[in-house]
């Protein structure tokens, strides 16, 4: 009897995985998950491109590069040793500082110390009871590591949590912006739909795609912001922390992957987050620096640019997400009615912001550029949200 009723339950385990497989669902938090919300869009991108070729520390001992790797004692504990490691080339930056420390600063949890500065070109922090340093130029120094073989594989874990600050030799932007289609020269095909359930880690990122889903609704408090209101605090605050959490996991997702293909998939979720992050900032920095009374066609004219930005926004989230997909190949009018306003504010901005720094004014420009661009691409390839 016992016999025969291992050999039924092994027939129904076997029966459930087939079903499981062919129509794509997989168990997720007590509940099974479909497909819709198990995939995610992905931008192909070239082979030189570091979001297809990663870097890991094993690849330099045959790079022929004199002290790309040098390992000393650790002075100040017996036993230990320090690695530093060199990755700079002709004085160039390897790292793009800002995104570099919001990534650390969204993963602070998992650290002791940290410590980022953007001007100094350099951060440092405690990680697994190692101290580590890393610079803007590509180098990276080690400490209280046990072996070489012990330092290299914390570089190697360090290098898929900071993937996505990494400079990209072709655009010269983080790589980042290439997972959102920003970069010209990697942007080798049309986007893909990948679904997550071959991933044994999927649980992680999918954790925060739902909290990035869920943030869309935040989205619609802020397109119904008007720019002669004080600006929503609580909105700011509540949404840049879940942002924050979003990036996290897709950190998290980074380093336990197994394979490039996936690491891409994690970048992709960091960019959109880090995105919104960027949009907030900006836009918070025009508030504040908004002349007291301006005419009421400026105001008019932020609100509409304001709008529109949000509405992209939460296009781009559904168009990766797979949510509300809309298959459209139309082109984006209110990508177009945004350039349009940017170049009317753009032109008076004396009228409007005062004495504001032009560099803020023109991060905030190509910002705008950007979302619209990567909002057009998902559109025009079929992947655009509703």
């Amino acid at each position: 009897m016992q016999f025969s009723l291992r050999k039924l339950l092994k027939k129904l385990w076997k029966k459930l995985w087939r079903n499981t497989k062919k129509n794509r669902f997989f168990w997720r938090s007590g509940k099974l998950t479909g497909p819709e919300e198990s995939s995610i869009v992905a931008f192909g991108t070239a082979e030189s491109c570091v979001l297809s070729e990663g870097f890991e520390v094993e690849s330099l001992e045959n790079s022929g590069k004199e002290g790309a790797i040098e390992v000393s004692p650790c002075a100040s504990e017996r036993g230990k040793v320090m690695v530093e490691l060199d990755l700079s080339e002709k004085n160039k930056p390897f790292l793009d500082m800002e995104t570099l420390c919001l990534l650390l600063d969204s993963y602070k949890s998992h650290f002791a110390d940290l410590k980022c500065s953007t001007n100094l070109g350099v951060a440092r922090f405690m990680w697994k009871s190692r101290r580590i340093y890393v610079y803007e130029k590509g180098k990276f120094k080690i400490r209280f590591a046990h072996s070489r073989e012990d330092a290299e594989r914390v570089m190697d874990s360090l290098s898929r949590l900071i993937l996505g600050s990494i400079l990209c030799g072709e655009c010269s932007e983080p790589s980042v912006e290439c997972a959102l289609g920003q970069c010209r020269a990697c942007l080798t095909e049309t986007p893909t739909t990948v679904t997550l359930e071959d991933s044994f880690n999927a649980p992680i990122l999918l954790r925060g795609v739902k909290t990035l889903r869920e943030s869309v609704e935040k989205f619609q408090a802020l397109e119904n912001y008007s720019f002669s209101e004080k600006w929503p605090e609580q909105v700011d605050k509540g949404l840049k922390r879940n942002l924050k959490e979003i990036i996290e996991s897709g950190m998290n997702f980074a380093l336990q992957t197994r394979n490039l293909k996936d690491l891409r998939i994690g970048t992709t979720v960091i960019a959109v987050a880090r995105g919104c992050l960027l949009t907030l900032e900006l836009e918070r920095e025009l508030v504040e620096n908004k002349e007291p009374e301006i005419p009421e066609r400026f105001e008019e004219l932020l609100d509409k640019l304001h709008m529109n930005i949000w509405h992209m926004q939460k296009s781009i989230v559904r168009g990766f997400f797979g949510e509300s997909r809309t298959g459209s190949k139309r082109g984006d009018e209110k990508g177009s009615a945004a350039l349009e306003i940017l170049s009317e504010i753009t032109s008076s901005r004396s009228r409007i912001f005062g004495k504001i720094d032009k560099d803020v004014l023109e991060n905030f420009e190509k910002r705008v550029k950007k979302i619209i661009r990567c909002d057009r691409l998902l559109k025009n390839t079929g992947f655009g949200g509703s």
